[in-house]
This record gives C-alpha cells, structure tokens and sequence, in this order.
C-alpha cells in the first residue's frame, strides 16, 4: 500500500501500480492509516466520523475501500497467505526482513512520463550532494609498486574483429598476450568519455562500454595472470580511470591462491583470470537502501556479458564463476568484503595455446 500527499486536500493511494492509483480526501486516507491494525468497518471508521461530521459518509469511505480492495478480510486468501510467509520469515529470525520485503515488494519506480519529468530526481541528487559531495568514482592507485603495466586509451580500433563475427564466434583463435590482454582490459574497464555533473563539488560521471544504473560504475576489477606473454604472473589492480595495471606486490596470498579460489584456473594453458569487485557505497549513494544490493548484481552481469564478447572477438574461450567465496576472496586481496565485495570472476584463456614453462 501506498499512501502520498497529491493536490490540495486530496491523496493518492495505490496497491502495486501508482498509475492505477485514486486520489481520495484525507479521510480515506485517514482510515487506511487506521487500517495497519486489524479492526472491524466500524472500529475503523470511527476515528475519522467525528473529523467528517456524518457516520454515514464514515461507512461509505469504508465500503469504497473494501470495493476497490484496499480494505481486506482477515479471511481473504492473499491476507492468509502473507500472514504465513510473513510468520514462516520470523520463525528463522528474519522477523525485521519479513516487514521490509512485505513493505517495499511491488513498490513502483518512479515514473517520468507520469510525475512529468526528472525534476524529482534532480531535486534528490542536488539534496544528497548538498549532504555529502559526491566524489567516489574510482578505487584508489596503489603506490610504490614494483611492476607497473600501461592500459592503452579505448578507441573502436581495439576492438580486434567484427560485431557479427564475434557474436556468431567466427573468429580464429589469437594468441592470449599481454597487448591483447590491454585493449581488452581498456574496453572493459575504462571510461570511454566523462560528463559534468551540475552539483557543487561533484566528480564527473564515467561513462563506459557497459551501461550503470546512475553511472555509478561500482565494480572495480583485479585480475590474476598465468603465463601471459609480455606480463609476469601475478594478481593485479586496475587503474580505471588513470589506465594502468598495478601488481598487488603487497599481498600474503599468491595469484595461484586466487585462481584457485575462482574454481575455474587451468594451468595448462596461458589465462587471465578477471574478478569483479563491487563496492556497495558507490551506488548506495544514489539508490539508497532498498535497491543498493540489486544494482551492484546487474552491474556485474552487464560487465561479465562484454568480457565474454571482447574475448569472443579474440576467438578465445571464456568461463564464468558466480558462486564465489566472498569473504575468502576478499581476505586474499586484502580488502573487506563488506565495502568491496567480489560478486563473480570471468576466465579468459586461449583454449589451444599451451602455457610455457616459466623455470
């Protein structure tokens, strides 16, 4: 149920669709209030017959609003079935969850097209920077590294075959090396142009190969190279915004401890392991709470999607791991998983090429 100041005296109400809402007077409103707790017509309508001046109009209001089913029996069957989700939630604890999801499941996003414009959305933004400036658009260098690799800039150039050839995998099989590894890399994870943002002390918004609800861009990216000509084996951070890959000579566990955690490593041939790291406040910023942990997840999904394409256009095979050990993962990059969380990781590798020994 949702219930919002509309014109004047007069609110608007709805179930699941704001669209298929009535404007009602206070007073119907009113008696929904009442109705998050169970009572009888009267029960109900008594508190606001004394505001209105007539018992009868009081049960009017009543009746239109068990006509239009916004008023249920404690015996209609989605009202027995909610109670019981509802109990089943609370008998594992999930008591405060149950309330949530009953709460906000259905709520409707916010219509342009109906509210007129993204006047509200700016409104919002321009609040929230007014609060805190909204800075947070890439993951900081690492400083002081050993092996330090240049990303090249992206440019259509870098992409190495056809759109057709790549979607219908007619692509010979490249070799697996480090400059095909960049402008895959550069594609994937850097920003292909900026935009000013009209609030004060604002970062620009990125804008990249792959879409971001908000161009919040939360996903950052390491990535674990095995026998890749031209870069030494290693875990890696990306540099989004500066262009670079940075070794991650700081850490206690070895890229072969990563890729074993991926699940999905093979020795045998040269690969290039690509974890996907979503930091939650980036997109908490703007969606706040109840869509947050959503967002960050169709992130993942659209970067995983154009991993698998750009290797695709190198003929190269690709596997997927969405199944991961999050906390173990995130200990062995030496980040909180409850800040910087690994979602999923994408394998590319070369599926004939043989890996070298490097004795």
């Amino acid at each position: 149920m949702r219930i919002e100041p509309a014109a004047s005296d007069l609110w608007l109400i709805s179930r699941d669709d704001r669209l298929n809402g009535h404007k009602v007077p206070a007073s119907a409103a009113g008696l929904l209030v009442a109705a998050f707790a169970p009572g009888t017509i009267y029960s109900l309508s008594e508190p606001i017959m004394a505001a209105i001046g007539s018992v009868r109009r009081a049960e009017l209001i009543a009746e239109w609003l068990v006509a239009h089913e916004y008023l249920v029996r404690d015996d209609d069957a989605e009202a027995i079935k909610t109670r019981r989700w509802l109990e089943s939630w609370a008998e594992n604890g999930w008591r405060a969850a149950s309330r949530y999801h009953a709460r906000t499941y259905g709520y409707p996003f916010e219509f342009y097209e109906a509210d007129g414009n993204s006047a509200e959305d700016v409104r919002r933004m321009v609040a929230y920077n007014a609060q805190q400036p909204d800075v947070d658009r890439a993951r900081p260098r690492l400083h002081d590294q050993e092996k330090v690799y240049a990303l090249p800039d992206p440019a259509p150039e870098l992409f190495p075959a056809t759109a057709s050839a790549a979607t219908n995998l007619a692509v010979a099989a490249q070799p697996l090396d480090y400059d095909r590894l960049a402008s895959l890399l550069s594609l994937l994870t850097r920003p292909i142009r900026q935009a000013r943002m009209p609030f004060a002390e604002s970062a620009n918004l990125l804008r990249k190969t792959s879409p971001s609800g908000g161009s919040r861009h939360p996903t950052e990216f390491s990535v674990v190279t095995h026998a890749v000509d031209g870069i030494d084996d290693g875990v890696y951070q990306v540099a989004t915004v500066d262009g670079a890959l940075d070794r991650m000579d700081h850490l206690d566990a070895s890229s072969r401890d990563l890729a074993d955690l991926s699940g999905i490593a093979d020795d045998n041939r040269p690969y290039a392991l690509i974890f996907f790291n979503s930091y939650f406040a980036r997109n908490r910023y703007r969606y706040r709470e109840p869509r947050t942990f959503r967002t960050v997840h169709m992130d993942v999904g659209h970067l995983m999607g154009t991993a698998e394409y750009l290797s695709r256009a190198n003929g190269w095979a690709v596997r997927h791991a969405q199944h991961l050990d999050g906390k173990k993962v995130a200990d062995a990059l030496g980040t909180d998983h409850r800040v910087e969380a690994t979602i999923a990781a994408t394998l590319v590798h070369a599926a004939d090429q043989p890996a070298e020994s490097r004795d």
